[in-house]
């Protein structure tokens, strides 16, 4: 039996919500490599086969923020995905909002992960001068920089269903 796109997204959506759902480290861990191996398989699916089909699904990409996102995004496969968070800062404080007053759960500090900068480290992590795709890695880290890196992991997650959805 072929998974569909519907399935894929679904599981996408329930790797997400596992994550939003994690009570450990451990599961955190494991609810974020799904998720991003989830996102690099509906992004294989709609990148397509043949150069036609992978250009049409790059210039879609690049339209759209959740586009560029996503692209940002499946840099992280094949790698410690783990490594490139941490605790989004600044924990509640009487000066920051309360769970109560945020526009959304997954924006809670001091509850949730937020992606690392794309700081110099990041890059040299993420970008192998080695592979064969590093001129497509260098594109894809220019769209992490400023819309992943330092942002909120469920966030981002979010805008990626969001670009994968407007596909199918």
């Amino acid at each position: 039996m072929a998974t569909t796109v519907q399935d894929m997204l679904g599981d996408f959506e329930a790797a997400i919500q596992r994550l939003r759902d994690a009570d450990d480290t451990t599961e955190e861990r494991r609810a974020l490599n799904e998720a991003i191996n989830c996102l690099y398989m509906l992004r294989s699916h709609f990148e397509g086969k043949t150069k036609q089909e992978k250009d049409a699904y790059y210039a879609t990409a690049d339209a759209s923020t959740d586009g560029r996102v996503s692209e940002g995004l499946s840099l992280l496969r094949g790698r410690m995905v783990h490594d490139f968070t941490s605790p989004l800062t600044p924990k509640a404080t009487p000066l920051v909002p309360g769970k109560h007053l945020y526009t959304s759960p997954d924006l809670l500090t001091g509850e949730n992960l937020s992606w690392l900068r794309g700081d110099s480290d990041v890059e040299d992590e993420l970008v192998d001068k080695t592979r064969s795709s590093y001129k497509y890695d260098v594109v894809r880290f220019s769209y992490y920089k400023p819309l992943v890196g330092g942002h909120p992991v469920l966030q981002s997650l979010g805008q990626a269903l969001d670009f994968f959805k407007s596909l199918a």
